[in-house]
């Protein structure tokens, strides 16, 4: 066995570039199998949302820059679709290609920035940690929810500071940052990365902080120009931007779940990821030790400020399920990992190094074979979590057969479909439909409309024929409904012919009181 591994550690050292290369060809094939494998066939309560958003957008038609019903989450993956879904592709499989490409991004960036400018094995580190991340990782970032917009913009500004001296690079890295915390602010995890590039340098301060802080402004800015967009539109929110509150509750509750944190996002240890948090501290103390104190101080800074985002509120909510994981908060900790690996690989003499990424290499082949013939029972696995989450799960191939079900179900096309609940599940028929069917009737879910700006046209007019789907309230069983067209007590579907008011017909229905 040993004779095997010092072959395969000579071919490696022989072959940096053809190592390179064959990983980085390894990791889109495993991202390509995600996204064939998952990502086009499930969708989701909140990506119908998103599939909404980006019917408006082809049709020239802006409801405010964030998700809808929220004043966070800016819309970018349904505005970086538009190419694609102008090509005639579905919404299903443009946003999650979107989202997958963007989440690819910044191990792709940062293996080549290694490679250019430290070494070409350096550069094998991100495609290394990529391929040893779990399926939920690539589920999780194939997601079209606004989870890695934030990194990729992050990334792009990070790279643009650390590896380039000029003043404009600078600039525009400081700018890319800013954009990155406005999309999301998981990515401010990056920031402590940046210590060993700006703050310990030897530069002049107006050459390094300057430009760097000016286009992080400029970037950040953009908080408050959304800010004045939802004050000036308060009837668009129905879920304000998240709070800054911090409480020692929601560090208890952050320790007594580490698992749904940090499992999907910690390379190799797919279950109990949290341990890897003591490399912070073990590579800290080993490159203090050898000299790289730079190093150590980063790995430190990075440490305290993941352990202090315990604290934050929004940070403890969060599932062990991929569509609504804890892990979301986390994406940028492999990109930290991926730092600690290559500071570590510094304190390394030449033989130690080959069996390093010997061993990384070997586990990758090996992650990379689970992955991919093991994907089914291991994406069902992941799916299970979905039953507990809030934001309801769906296959799409499902969700096309249930709304061409209703038309068939209504004959003729009913001039409104109505959810009676305000249940997610019913949110993926209400959103979903009418980006999966041509001229679908018109979609309305009173109870939890994100689409604010439907109310005034909708609820002050007669739909002659209405179709009412979701929870059957118990009342129903007792009265006779009027008008009554047809009814489905499986699905719980009803057709009626109506002359009300649809703000009168919701009450006289008992939808609402």
């Amino acid at each position: 066995m040993r004779k095997y591994f010092n072959i395969l550690s000579s071919y490696i050292f022989t072959n940096k570039r053809g190592i390179f290369v064959l990983l980085l060809v390894m990791m889109l094939l495993d991202r390509a199998n995600t996204f064939l494998r998952f990502s086009i066939l499930y969708t989701d309560s909140d990506q119908t949302v998103l599939w909404q958003v980006s019917k408006d957008l082809m049709n020239g038609v802006f409801h405010g820059p964030c998700f809808y019903g929220q004043s966070y989450n800016p819309i970018i993956e349904p505005l970086f679709s538009l190419p694609f879904l102008r090509i005639g592709m579905e919404y299903s499989t443009a946003l999650p290609l979107i989202t997958t490409l963007m989440s690819i991004l910044p191990f792709i960036l940062l293996s080549f920035y290694l490679y250019k400018r430290i070494d070409p094995l350096v550069g094998t580190i991100p495609l290394l940690v990529s391929l040893l991340l779990s399926v939920e990782f690539e589920m999780l970032t194939s997601i079209p929810r606004g989870f890695v917009t934030g990194l990729f913009f992050a990334t792009i500004g990070f790279t643009s500071i650390a590896f380039h001296k000029s003043i404009l690079a600078r600039l525009i890295g400081g700018l890319f940052l800013g954009i990155g915390v406005y999309a999301n602010p998981n990515s401010l995890l990056l920031m402590p990365l940046l210590l060993p590039f700006t703050l310990l340098s030897k530069e002049k301060l107006f050459k390094l902080i300057v430009p760097i802080s000016i286009g992080f402004s400029i970037g950040l800015s953009l908080i408050i120009i959304n800010a004045r967009y939802y004050d000036l539109n308060p009837d668009l929110v129905l879920h304000g931007s998240p709070s800054l509150e911090t409480s020692f509750s929601s560090f208890m509750t952050v320790i007594g779940s580490l698992d749904n944190y940090f499992n999907f996002v910690t390379p190799l240890f797919w279950r109990g990821g949290w341990l890897l948090l003591s490399l912070f501290i073990i590579v800290g103390i080993r490159t203090w030790r050898k000299g790289f104190k730079k190093h150590s101080a980063t790995l430190f800074l990075s440490f305290i400020i993941l352990i202090a985002s315990f604290f934050f509120s929004k940070v403890s909510d969060g599932t062990n399920s991929v569509f609504f994981s804890g892990s979301r908060m986390y994406l940028a900790y492999p990109t930290m990992i991926i730092f600690i690996m290559v500071f570590f690989v510094n304190t390394l003499d030449e033989d130690q190094k080959k069996i390093f990424y010997s061993s990384l290499i070997l586990l990758s082949m090996i992650s990379f074979s689970i992955k991919i013939v093991a994907f089914d029972p291991l994406l069902n696995h992941a799916l299970r979590g979905s039953a507990y989450s809030v934001v309801q799960v769906e296959k799409v191939k499902e969700l096309q057969n249930t709304c061409e079900d209703l038309l068939r179900f209504s004959e003729n096309k009913p001039d409104l479909i109505l959810a009676n609940s305000p249940n997610t599940k019913d949110q993926i028929i209400t959103y979903g439909c009418p980006c999966m069917i041509n001229d679908f009737p018109i979609t309305f879910q009173p109870l939890y409309e994100r689409r604010t700006w439907l109310f005034p046209h909708i609820m002050d007019r007669v739909y002659p024929e209405v179709l009412i789907f979701g929870n059957r309230p118990k009342n129903w069983d007792e009265v006779e409904i009027k008008n009554l067209i047809k009814t489905d007590t499986t699905k719980n579907w009803l057709l009626i012919k109506n002359h009300l008011k649809t703000k009168d017909l919701l009450t006289e229905m008992n939808i609402v009181n």
